[in-house]
């Protein structure tokens, strides 16, 4: 267990490290314009409006900054979310237990809660990839704005029917991806590891294994070629579901 809980604060380290390497790149580039920097414009969502043209390395500093967006999104909400549930919750109200029997011992709180850092990681990874596919012209979504697509009620039925088909390919997803988790090879060296957490807490949802984070969050990519929508509606979908998954 200490073995796994150092592995993980390296891991933690080593992304807190490019965070600061990569942010402070682009606020050194901020006073510069787009085209004497060869960066496109970036959104507040991560999402280029323009086309790359500075070469190899150009374009590999493109996805870091995407993956970093990306990380402080995922950091943001699931961290959040779990810190706001276990820790303010119980002070602002006494809400009632679904679960009988004793509160999760901090010792296993604080596991479940480093434990989470890399699949916080490889989610974010996810998003990363689905947004730096779409930029190269990958996959069936659009750059349209959500604000575009509500102006007619056609364009509202379309979002809400994509809304709902993401909801059932989801969940059937998450289902066949469990029900594979449990085949006994799997469920003995990588799902055992969500099983730890006999007493959860808003920090186990995602205390799991790194393969197990691969399977469960590779539906972002898939769901990119085939459902059309609004790239920022994928993401900000994305998002949600972190913060409801907590």
């Amino acid at each position: 267990m200490k073995g796994e809980l150092t592995h993980v604060q390296q891991t933690w380290s080593h992304l807190m490290a490019a965070a600061h390497s990569n942010w402070s790149g682009v606020a050194s580039q901020g006073a510069a314009h787009p085209e004497h920097t060869g960066m496109p414009h970036r959104d507040a969502w991560g999402f280029f409006s323009g086309d790359s043209e500075g070469g190899g390395d150009s374009s590999r500093q493109s996805f870091r900054q995407l993956y970093c967006t990306a990380w402080m999104q995922t950091m943001c909400i699931y961290y959040g979310v779990s810190i706001l549930l276990h820790y303010g919750v119980p002070v602002l109200m006494n809400p009632r237990r679904v679960q009988h029997g004793d509160i999760q011992a901090g010792a296993d709180t604080k596991r479940d809660a480093v434990r989470a850092l890399v699949p916080v990681a490889i989610r974010a990874g996810m998003l990363a990839v689905a947004t730096w596919l779409h930029n190269q012209g990958y996959g069936v979504l659009s750059d349209d704005t959500l604000s575009g697509a509500l102006r007619s009620p056609l364009g509202v039925v379309r979002l809400v029917a994509v809304v709902v088909t993401l909801d059932l390919f989801h969940d059937a997803w998450f289902y066949f991806a469990h029900r594979l988790l449990h085949r006994p090879y799997l469920m003995k060296r990588v799902h055992y590891m969500h099983h730890q957490s006999r007493v959860p807490s808003a920090f186990s949802g995602y205390s799991f294994h790194w393969i197990e984070a691969l399977l469960m969050f590779s539906n972002a990519i898939v769901e990119m070629f085939l459902l059309p929508m609004p790239a920022v509606l994928h993401r900000a979908y994305e998002l949600w579901m972190i913060a409801i998954h907590v």
